[in-house]
């Protein structure tokens, strides 16, 4: 029973880790594409 409960909790611990490094891609994508949008603005405005 508490190797279960251990095993549930280690599965847990993954999962939570796992969510948090989509979320740090996820941040880190949002970040680049608003670089992007920033560098490409000036480009895209017609004189």
């Amino acid at each position: 029973m508490r190797r279960q409960i251990l095993h549930a909790q280690s599965a847990l611990a993954r999962a939570r880790m796992t969510v948090v490094h989509i979320e740090l891609l996820a941040l880190a994508a949002a970040i680049g594409l608003i670089g992007a949008i920033v560098v490409a603005t000036p480009h895209l405005r017609l004189p």
